[in-house]
This record gives C-alpha cells, structure tokens and sequence, in this order.
C-alpha cells in the first residue's frame, strides 16, 4: 500500500514511456488505475511501482489526479513488462493497447444472462476421454489436435463450464471476426446464451462496457480476437485458443507480437491453463509438444460416426499421356 506523499511509477498510454513519477494524494496500491497529466494532457494510467531512486526536484513532479478504486492483478503487470521485453515494444505501448476503451465517467455496471450446460450435447468416449485429461489446477499448455469434425469445441467447453462454474474468467480466442460469428451459434446451443464477443468493429461504447464489466468481474467469459487478450481481467482461470495455427493471431501494427505466445505467457504467469486447439498444429506448438512444454490430446475420429471424405489419387502424367 502507498499513500499521501508517496512517490510511484505510473504507466501511461504512449509509446515512448516505461513509466514516470507522480506524487499521490491518496493511498493507493500498486495496479491501481489512476489519472495523471503530462504536458497538462490528462491520461489513464496504472501504478507500477514505487519510485525510490528520484532525481527530479520536488517542484517538478505532479501529483496524481485521481485514483478510480480498481486495480489490475499484480500478475498482470508482470505480463506487461515480460511482453515489453520479450517485443522490444515501450511498456507505454502495451498498456495503450490494454487501456485505450477505459472511459470510467462513462461506464454502466453489465446486465448480462450467466452461462449453464443446456445438457443437448453428449459427448463421445474419445471426447469424454480428453475433455477428463485439461485439468484446471495449475499451468498447463495443452494442444488439442483433432481432425475437422472431431468436436474439438465440444470439448474445451467442458473446460470452459468447469471454470466458469469455479468462478474463474474465461477467454476464448479467435483468429477472425468472421469465426466468433459462426461460433456463437454452438456456443448458444451449448450453454443456452450468447457469448459477449470483443473485436475491433465494435462501437466504442461498447468496448467501453465490456471493458469495464471485465474489470469489475460482472463479465465472466469472452470470445474474442486477438485483443482480447489485452481485457483488463482480474481473475482469469482459462484460455483457449482456437485455430492456434492461424496467422491473423499475429499482429504487425502499433507493436509485433504473437496473440498466441503472449496468451502461453499470460496462462503461466497466472498459474492457469491454456488450450492450444487446431485441425493442422504450428510447426511451433508442435516443436513445443516434442520437447514436453505442451501436452497433446488427439482426436482421431468425426463426432456423431461421420465418414471423412474420399481422397482418391490421380496420375496426371498418365492424363498427359493419353491426350
């Protein structure tokens, strides 16, 4: 705990900072989200830390605007500052990336339904068998490898509800706008109500409140793109991310980084699984099962006793030889 007169390390939404010194003028603790000024300019920020090393002269440093009574993880800034290395980006920029929907004068408490198992969908033996192996008590990166038509969704919903029902958060990440469509319609089926989806196309009031209701906890599950990842969750017990081969999970603007390997790193700081589920594994993820960094569940056959389809080999030399 900090209080009146402490010197802390604030962070703040730019991309050239990893934090500058403010006075408080109430106790707050470190991860809380506060309001400061640079330039007179008013920002959003979070405390990092205390600032024991100060140079500056005491007329030259500025007090704390506000302090907004909520705070992020100590875990989390963890995971900001191990990104920021493992990226070569600015600290600033990652919490730009995590900030920029706060608007706390704005914010509405949610009103969204809870989540339960509708009990329409009986999984399969092979199903049953890997959904029983994804345990929630501890890190664990898991590769969920089955073949198109297996019900590889199926079963990381298992470990979705069991989560969910230990009050945990849940993050379910997609590669594209298009994919959390298409699958809020199993979702629907499955737990009898819509997923709250997060993507760039939404409106800002609405990233505003979904942001918020994560922060507050009142949201406890999230289908999302790779942003997602950057919600400001308080207690986060799952990620899994699907189609984890697919390369829209790479972003190259206001930052490079890999959705995936930051959500591997966020699961491990957090002491929390994370599923890896795909038809066709990256060459990475599977390096990372050779070497015992990720287990691999496998799921060999198509749900409901659906045949693959024939695959039949043509010669075209032959074809060229008899035009």
């Amino acid at each position: 705990m900090y209080y009146p007169n402490d010197l802390v390390i604030v962070l703040i939404p730019n991309v050239i900072n990893n934090g500058y010194t403010y006075r408080l003028t109430a106790k707050a603790d470190l991860g809380e989200l506060v309001t400061v000024t640079v330039m007179n300019k008013k920002f959003f920020g979070v405390i990092i830390g205390r600032d024991n090393e100060n140079t500056l002269a005491p007329e030259k440093i500025k007090p704390v605007l506000q302090t907004h009574g909520a705070k992020l993880p100590k875990t989390t800034l963890t995971w900001i500052e191990k990104m920021a290395n493992w990226t070569m980006m600015p600290m600033g920029s990652v919490w730009k990336l995590m900030s920029s929907p706060a608007d706390f004068a704005a914010a509405k408490k949610s009103s969204l339904k809870n989540y339960h198992d509708t009990n329409i969908i009986t999984l399969s033996p092979e199903q049953q068998t890997a959904a029983n192996a994804i345990k929630l008590d501890g890190f664990s990166a898991t590769l969920l490898d089955g073949i198109t038509g297996s019900g590889k969704t199926q079963v990381y919903f298992d470990a979705v509800l069991r989560a969910y029902n230990n009050d945990n958060q849940v993050l379910l990440m997609m590669p594209e706008i298009a994919l959390t469509a298409q699958f809020s319609e199993r979702f629907e089926k499955r737990f009898g109500a819509p997923p709250v989806i997060w993507h760039s196309n939404l409106t800002p009031a609405q990233r505003r409140d979904i942001w918020h209701g994560i922060l507050a906890g009142d949201i406890k599950m999230i289908v999302g793109t790779r942003s997602a990842l950057f919600l400001p969750w308080q207690n986060l017990g799952l990620i899994v991310v699907d189609e984890e081969h697919d390369t829209s999970y790479k972003q190259e603007e206001m930052g490079n980084y890999h959705a995936r390997d930051m959500a591997v790193l966020m699961a491990k700081l957090g002491n929390f699984p994370i599923v890896l589920a795909s038809a066709t594994p990256s060459f990475e993820t599977l390096y990372n099962v050779d070497i015992g960094k990720y287990s691999r569940l496998c799921l060999i056959s198509r749900y409901g006793g659906a045949s693959l389809p024939k695959i039949e080999i043509i010669d075209q030399r032959k074809k060229l030889e008899d035009s």
